[in-house]
């Protein structure tokens, strides 16, 4: 048990830590800054590709668990956040659900 809570803190930083890194370092051709939500009228979209990590293999509820399910509750309504996670797939060019091919 005192492992899963570890696990759930350390995922927890991690989620926030990629959150803020990816807006911060996400830019427009209108802005060349951090994206202003104020600037859209319809939310910005955002797909969680990926393997069994990003599809939230193994969590009881991962509609509501996985961390794409998290990122979309923390950047909160303006934000279309999507899970496109595969279990089992992979970036390498080999194995049994390449993203190459």
């Amino acid at each position: 048990m005192k492992e899963y809570k570890w696990f759930k803190k350390t995922f927890a930083v991690a989620l926030c830590i990629s959150a803020m890194a990816m807006l911060t370092s996400c830019s427009t051709s209108r802005t060349n800054g951090p994206i202003r939500e104020a600037d859209y009228r319809t939310p910005l979209r955002v797909a969680c590709v990926g393997d069994s990590i990003t599809y939230g293999f193994g969590f009881k509820d991962r509609e509501h668990d996985s961390y794409p399910a998290k990122l979309a509750a923390m950047l909160g309504p303006n934000w279309d956040v999507r899970n496109f996670g595969v279990n089992g797939a992979t970036a390498l060019k080999e194995g049994k659900r390449p993203y190459w091919l």
